[in-house]
């Protein structure tokens, strides 16, 4: 028996094979294209490190450039990451948040250390030993804390609120130590030549560093998520980043350009990779509201379309049926259609004797009776009070409704009453039209209906159907 038109399993299937929830492949062939750029980043990493001495062109305002643009990028890498680990509440994404707001102040206080780079003798700020101190700053503090949310995602942790203002504090420590003890900081260049101590802390980030590699693969391996994929693209170029500032020093070599040249495409691939989630999110979300918004009408038009008592049809229900051809119950086939008045008979009499509530538990087994009575494809609906119509379509012979009439009419009579009082015995009168088509469906109602009235002053509990050879109403052989 039909009770609405669409069901919502029904909806929400046709909503997935549209698209709006897969990619379609999309995350295999990220994360094929993330493999493929790890190795050409460790290809590029490898010949930078054996080329590390060799020199190149010098590049006037390239400090300036690089600088500027890694600073601006890692405070937006900061401010995407944070809005993204929120989202997912995810405390690999909030500390790697930290780790680019820390940045975002070390970048600029680096800088301003650093010779030539805003006085053309000496630094701006501290002193040469700060800028040294600051760069590894900058790349310890880097694959740290690239190393700490790689862990943490390990863990599965959530995000705290605290990190990228943590993040943000540290940097300024940091800064404001090498500033202020630049007299007395260890020398690590002399003459413009690394020390053994600089070559001990080389040791120590490279070391890190490949560690931090190791975690990072590890983390990625865990997860199907695209954004996790990039990420590990993008963290790989910093870990390279920072394994090649570690084999030259001097100005102008290869080892000097490279790793800034990598960080500027670091901090730009993830520009990408997070406006492609949030668009990636965006887009989910608007297929999100998309689909509740259909569920949405759905069930409204379903409520408004269902008596809320018996769970069938009522006569809005009914008139979106037939508001279309065969849009009643989808038979397909040719036939004739029967029309069904019911009315439960001395249902007054009932509310009145044993309660409303009686009534309502009677209304309910005589709906379930006739659904269970008739087909999956015919409507069962509550027209009013305790009438209900029933209609069927794709009879094969008219005869076939008389049979119908007389198991509604026993059906009825015979229904199990559990849930009514054992001396309360429940008939019905019926009325029926059968037809070939139904043109006006309201005037073969009606026309039912004053059938069902002549079975009421026949005695009840039986049908009449109009005979239009006889030109009067007879009763379906019982």
């Amino acid at each position: 028996m039909t009770v609405v038109g669409s069901d919502l399993a029904l909806l929400r299937r046709e909503l997935d094979r549209r698209g709006l929830d897969e990619d379609d492949g999309a995350t295999a062939v990220l994360r094929f294209t993330a493999w493929a750029s790890l190795i050409a980043i460790g290809l590029a990493t490898f010949l930078a490190i054996a080329f590390a001495e060799a020199v190149w062109v010098a590049l006037p305002g390239f400090v300036w450039l690089s600088v500027g643009v890694l600073t601006l990028a890692a405070g937006a890498s900061a401010a995407l990451l944070w809005q993204e680990s929120r989202g997912q509440n995810s405390r690999g994404l909030s500390a790697l948040a930290a780790t680019y707001a820390y940045l975002t102040v070390v970048y600029p206080a680096f800088f301003l250390c650093f010779p030539g780079a805003v006085l053309s003798d000496a630094p701006w700020l501290g002193g040469s030993q700060s800028s040294v101190w600051l760069y590894f700053a900058v790349h310890l503090g880097t694959i740290v804390g690239i190393g700490i949310s790689c862990f943490v995602r390990l863990r599965d942790r959530k995000q705290q609120w605290w990190d990228v203002p943590l993040g943000v504090l540290i940097g300024v420590l940091v800064s404001a130590w090498a500033l202020s003890l630049q007299r007395t900081l260890p020398v690590l260049i002399e003459e413009g030549v690394p020390n053994r101590s600089y070559d001990v802390l080389s040791i120590v980030v490279i070391i890190v560093g490949v560690g931090v590699g190791v975690v990072a693969v590890l983390s990625a391996l865990r997860t199907q998520s695209r954004l996790r994929w990039w990420l590990l693209v993008v963290l790989s170029l910093v870990v390279t980043d920072v394994l090649i500032h570690m084999f030259a020093t001097a100005r102008w070599q290869v080892a000097w350009y490279v790793p800034r040249i990598f960080g500027a495409l670091t901090v730009a691939l993830l520009m990408v990779v997070l406006f492609a989630e949030v668009a990636a999110q965006s887009r989910s979300l608007t297929s999100l509201r998309v689909r509740e918004r259909l569920l949405k009408s759905e069930e409204l038009r379903r409520a408004a379309e269902t008596d809320p008592l018996t769970g069938c049809l009522n006569r809005r229900g009914l008139d979106a049926r037939f508001s279309a051809p065969n849009a009643t119950t989808g038979a397909a086939e040719p036939g004739y259609t029967g029309v069904y008045f019911v009315d439960l008979d001395n249902f007054k009499g009932i509310n009145d004797v044993y309660s409303h509530d009686v009534g309502d538990a009677a209304l309910k087994v005589v709906a379930q009776t006739l659904e269970q009575a008739v087909r999956d494809i015919d409507l069962v609906v509550r027209y009013g009070g305790d009438e209900f119509v029933v209609i069927v379509q794709g009879l094969r012979a008219s005869q076939d409704a008389d049979s119908l009439a007389v198991t509604i009419v026993n059906a009825i009579k015979n229904s199990p009453a559990e849930s009514l009082p054992a001396n309360l015995l429940l008939t019905a009168s019926l009325g029926y039209v059968v037809t070939e088509s139904v043109d006006d469906l309201d005037s073969v109602i009606r026309q039912a209906e004053s059938l069902m009235r002549q079975a009421k002053r026949d005695g009840k509990d039986r049908s009449r159907r109009w005979q239009a050879d006889l030109g009067q109403p007879v009763e379906a052989q019982r």
